[in-house]
């Protein structure tokens, strides 16, 4: 797809979701080509082979979704640590000073989700389905997200608990400050049957009307959301596929 097809709103977020069934282990030799030397050592310490081929996958998967906004061969782009460790783009100009796309990946099991925008930094996270200790909405969740969660039980529970931990972990990605930001110190949408928003953030009372969530189209043992700092109106988001 030609780069000037991708993102051509103000800000518009392009999503891309690689669903369960597109094997890591399919050509892993093209994705490890185009890693740079710490990633591939980074891989190489993973010593479950399963982890190490989802990890190169999804690292290479990267480099050449990137690469097709950027106009660099995939294994030519470089990466920073910004704030807190979240990589950034560094522009091929050196005399660029704001990167050429803000980005944001997730991965787990076999399914990635990257995030690009080029006009505001963006998070998104998603999560397999799996069974949770009942009291861990308490120890990390604000009160009101708690309450609501401990109204539910079985798997609606478990799902809305799922939806609720992306939603915060992208919006503390978006902000670049991870989960010690104070994943209590805002809360979102715990049902499931409402839109997914930002409800209330500790110190900025306005961040519900500057805020947009999406809760991502994933399979049905898989929670995801996304997080954009603007308000609805103004954010555009495009689901993407390979």
């Amino acid at each position: 797809m030609p780069s000037d097809e991708l993102i051509d709103d103000r800000h518009a977020v392009d999503v891309w979701l690689v669903a369960p069934g597109a094997s890591p282990d399919s050509g892993s030799e093209r994705w490890s080509a185009v890693l740079a030397a710490p990633e591939r050592q980074r891989a190489s310490r993973l010593l479950d082979p399963e982890h190490r081929a989802r990890f190169v996958f999804a690292h290479g998967l990267k480099r050449e979704i990137l690469a097709r906004y950027t106009g660099e061969r995939p294994q030519d782009l470089r990466f920073t640590a910004g704030v807190r460790g979240k990589p950034v783009l560094v522009p091929a100009d050196p005399s660029a000073h704001v990167p050429p796309a803000h980005f944001n990946m997730s991965h787990t099991r076999d399914l990635v989700a990257l995030a690009v925008c080029r006009t505001v930094p963006i998070g998104i996270d998603v999560e397999a389905i799996r069974p949770v200790s009942p009291g861990l909405a308490r120890r990390f969740f604000s009160a009101r997200e708690a309450v609501a969660l401990e109204a539910l039980t079985g798997d609606a529970r478990q799902r809305a608990f799922f939806r609720v931990w992306t939603a915060k972990e992208a919006v503390t990605k978006a902000l670049g400050t991870g989960i010690a930001h104070g994943l209590d110190r805002f809360a979102v949408t715990v049902a499931h049957d409402a839109p997914l928003a930002l409800e209330w953030m500790e110190g900025d009372a306005t961040a519900p009307m500057t805020w947009t969530l999406h809760a991502l189209p994933v399979p049905p043992d898989f929670a995801g959301a996304l997080a954009i700092p603007v308000r609805s109106e103004a954010a555009c988001v495009q689901f993407r596929t390979l």
